[in-house]
């Protein structure tokens, strides 16, 4: 196939996304066959009408993802950067636009390997079609959910497919609360990390936030591609009832530290999310939300000597005027339940532990219109429950 027919089958637009465009059956290649990628399709960056596959080739290569709300799957959305597709790498990342919520969406991944990129001439290898997945969008309608919260794995991913076994009740998506790959020097544990949770993530999707750990070392700028594209570190969604804000706490240490080398320039990062945070609290979807939720690593408040002093002073007051429910860190590796008012605190503090197996949890959160139920598991031992009321009326 020429480079121009593969474009012009192609679904065209500018940016990162790609505009969908109605296919066919006879879209799936006639050479194509179902088969494992290095990272089967992975969920990220959920929302009611948007969410990002990323994926993972083995061989330098050019792909696309099809998808549609039936049994078809009859719109197709490619990467694009720049106004070219995305072609000739092995990592992938589109988002899927204009999606209704609370709507189940099935899809699909196609690679094909590009064996030779030449300007007026590309050979193309063979190609593979990942497994026909499913998921739903999320909803404002949606009267009750749960979700689940991980932190500071440490690159100990065998944690994942453990602590997720402790969770028997159905969850709309799994929080990834920092420090979930650590000191990062190239791109293996970040690979690693994806392919286990592809286990899962490619039905229920993942929402990560980063963590001290993910900011150091010579992979660190790189890890938002892999780990959180389309979108910043910081970001606001909702579902069901509630709305959420996750924040990035960024480093532990005051940017002047001599182990950053004069390279960390946090304090003004935290003053541009505080402009942005000034900013998103006017939104309807958090105004107007039954419960506010709040993610950063770091926590804010807490009962060690590990707070984000810097986060607090700067966001604080505005988590504090728009009446935050329930906040969910860990960095401390300690778990606990810190009830409000504690250590200044305005709402409850959630953490989770570390990433040991004596230490390592879990928490799960269900929310309804009334309240949320959080639980803190614990080599299947459930450690910590506690329930908060619903304090604005419901619309």
């Amino acid at each position: 196939m020429k480079r121009r027919d593969f474009i012009e089958a192609a679904a065209m637009t500018l940016g990162v996304a790609a505009v969908s465009v109605k296919v066919g059956a006879e879209n799936l290649l006639p050479d194509g066959k179902v088969g494992d990628l290095k990272v089967n399709p992975v969920l990220v960056s959920p929302g009611s009408d948007s969410i990002t596959v990323v994926w993972m080739t083995e061989q330098p290569s050019a792909g696309w993802v099809e998808f549609g709300a039936g049994e078809k799957l009859d719109q197709k959305a490619c990467p694009v950067h720049d106004g070219l597709i995305d072609a000739n790498q092995t990592l992938f990342s589109v988002k899927l636009e204009n999606l209704k919520p609370g709507t189940e969406y099935r899809y699909r991944v196609v690679a094909r390997e590009v064996k030779n990129l030449q300007a007026y001439e590309v050979e193309y290898g063979s190609s593979i079609v990942s497994e026909t997945l499913a998921f739903t969008t999320f909803s404002a309608d949606k009267k009750d959910f749960s979700f689940v919260v991980l932190n500071d794995l440490h690159n100990n991913f065998g944690m994942i497919g453990r602590n997720l076994k402790f969770i028997t009740e159905p969850h709309d998506f799994v929080v990834f609360n920092g420090d979930i790959i650590a000191d990062v020097q190239d791109d293996a544990a970040a690979v690693r990390f994806l392919q286990a949770v592809s286990r899962f993530a490619g039905s229920i999707p993942m929402v990560f936030v980063r963590g001290n750990h993910e900011a150091r070392g010579n992979f660190a700028r790189r890890v938002k591609d892999y780990l959180s594209p389309q979108s910043n570190f910081y970001s606001g969604f909702s579902h069901g009832p509630a709305a959420f804000l996750v924040m990035d706490t960024g480093e532990d240490k005051p940017d002047r530290s001599a182990v950053f080398a004069g390279l960390d320039a946090f304090e003004n990062y935290r003053t541009e999310q505080q402009q942005w945070l000034a900013e998103e609290v006017k939104k309807p979807y958090l105004k107007n939300a039954g419960f506010r939720i709040f993610f950063s690593h770091i926590p804010l408040y807490s009962n060690t000597r590990y707070n984000c002093l810097d986060g607090r002073a700067k966001w604080g007051a505005f988590l504090e005027n728009i009446g935050i429910d329930l906040y969910l860190a860990g960095h401390t590796h300690q778990a606990a339940y810190i009830e409000a008012g504690s250590f200044g605190n305005p709402a409850p503090v959630a953490i989770g532990g570390g990433y040991k197996a004596e230490e390592s949890t879990v928490m799960q959160i269900d929310v309804s219109e009334a309240r949320i139920r959080v639980r803190t598991i614990l080599n299947g031992e459930e450690i910590i429950q506690r329930e908060i009321e619903r304090k604005r009326k419901a619309e």
